[in-house]
């Protein structure tokens, strides 16, 4: 299926690609995985704990885990959720939901110093 706005990582022999928007711009949340030894594509079959479809989200992996974070899931709708894949038993694990993430934090300038180390 052709998308636009979704992840990919490497994990080992394997690229993983995660969610995106289609050509009607609909966001998707399936995950595919391709094979680069045997040059095969699978869709994973995953029935819960599917994670919101979204595209522009950023992923990384950590160990046998891929890390999702954010990403839009309507024009209007930023997301700022996290979520984990895990690799080894092949689900979707909530880190934090949307709306109940860490508290941002911002640098305020009477808390800033400079060190001159010269």
């Amino acid at each position: 299926m052709e998308r636009v706005g979704h992840s990919a990582v490497v994990h080992g022999d394997l690229m993983i690609i995660f969610a995106g928007k289609d050509n009607d711009n609909n966001k998707l949340n399936d995950i595919w995985e391709y094979n680069f030894i045997h040059n095969i594509w699978k869709e994973y079959q995953i029935k819960e704990g599917i994670p919101i479809g979204r595209s522009g989200h950023s992923a990384c992996i950590y160990r046998d885990y891929m890390i999702v974070f954010g990403g839009i899931h309507e024009v209007t709708k930023e997301l700022d959720d996290m979520v984990l894949f895990d690799f080894v038993n092949k689900r979707w694990i909530q880190f934090f939901e949307e709306g109940a993430s860490p508290n941002k934090r911002r640098l305020s300038i009477s808390n800033a110093y400079i060190v001159n180390n010269s």
